[in-house]
């Protein structure tokens, strides 16, 4: 925090570039929008040669080297997300400022927009660090308020990734919104047999590391398993390829009913999810249970315990 102070006016006019360049979709930053920038914040040409020598942001040719010759060169961050964070700082501050109006409508302008995905997801996550709690609910009551978007998988793509960079906490606005708008997602994904759906849906939460791995998620997957019968083996290939690294025990006692499933088939499938959880779920109850399906009638059940018991490892021996 200490070096954040130190270097709040470069870090400003960082971040106030790199709003202004997202905003109008420029990763080549001209040498308008520098200037504009600087006389609109009062940024002096020391601070601007020293948030330079940050080594962030960079001029765009080799010319000549000097304060003013450089203010007349076009600039560009040294990768798109540096640009990405900076912009959601300031999309940050603006929203625990007065100014909190700029922001409200910055987000529901923009909200929807793939290019700027990265920067709410950045700024949720810089909120919940702020602890600012007006801001925080400001931000997420416009992410949930109008406009949606007319299909709502841009709407559950965002809510999903935006809530995880939250590390899904209880404090968290509309926390139960969030949750249930994605599994409301994957209900209708299998009601519909639509499997491009499945697959972008399996895309949002594997571009997630907490809300797999929530008890509230993986329990409605275990009832999914009970309650579709005509979708199980597309359900089960959808938890496979979930990163679920700290698997629930419903979930994985459903898993182990799927292994003495009368199609020979959807117990061949069930190996897949135990498969890529490996070692994870390597306990004495789901290997007894691959053992016995190594002596499976079904040539297909057989393969597929036994890739899995060798996915798991050394807890197999």
């Amino acid at each position: 925090m200490e070096v954040y102070e130190k270097c709040r006016p470069e870090l400003t006019f960082l971040e106030t570039l790199a709003f202004e360049g997202m905003t109008s979709n420029n990763i080549i930053l001209r040498k308008e929008l520098l200037q504009k920038v600087m006389h609109n914040i009062g940024c002096s040409s020391d601070i601007y040669s020293d948030a330079l020598h940050i080594g962030i942001l960079k001029s765009f040719d080799n010319g000549p080297t000097g304060n003013q010759i450089q203010l007349e060169k076009h600039h560009y961050f040294v990768h798109l997300s540096f640009q990405e964070f900076f912009a959601a700082r300031h999309l940050v501050r603006l929203l625990k400022s007065t100014t909190r109006d700029i922001a409200i409508q910055f987000i529901e302008t923009h909200k929807y927009e793939k290019r700027l995905q990265l920067v709410f997801i950045f700024a949720s996550g810089l909120l919940i660090q702020s602890e600012n709690t007006q801001s925080i609910h400001t931000f997420w009551n416009t992410i949930f308020g109008d406009p949606h978007d007319l299909v709502g998988i841009r709407h559950m793509q965002l809510v999903t990734l935006c809530f995880d960079e939250t590390q899904c906490g209880c404090a968290v606005p509309h926390r139960s919104q969030s949750i249930s708008l994605l599994l409301n997602w994957i209900r209708f994904a299998f009601r519909q047999n639509n499997y491009k759906l499945q697959e972008t849906i399996a895309m949002a939460v594997n571009s997630c590391s907490k809300i797999q791995n929530l008890p509230e998620v993986q329990i409605q997957l275990a009832s999914l398993l009970t309650e579709a019968e005509q979708h199980k083996s597309h359900i089960l290939t959808f938890i496979g390829e979930l990163d679920i690294t700290d698997p629930h025990h419903q979930l994985l006692e459903s898993l182990l009913l799927q292994l003495e499933h009368n199609d020979p088939k959807i117990r061949a499938a069930a190996c897949y999810p135990l498969a890529n959880m490996g070692e994870k779920v390597a306990t004495r109850q789901v290997i007894d249970r691959l053992v016995v399906a190594l002596g499976d009638q079904d040539d297909q059940v057989r393969g597929s315990a036994s890739s899995t018991l060798g996915k798991m490892g050394e807890n197999v021996a």
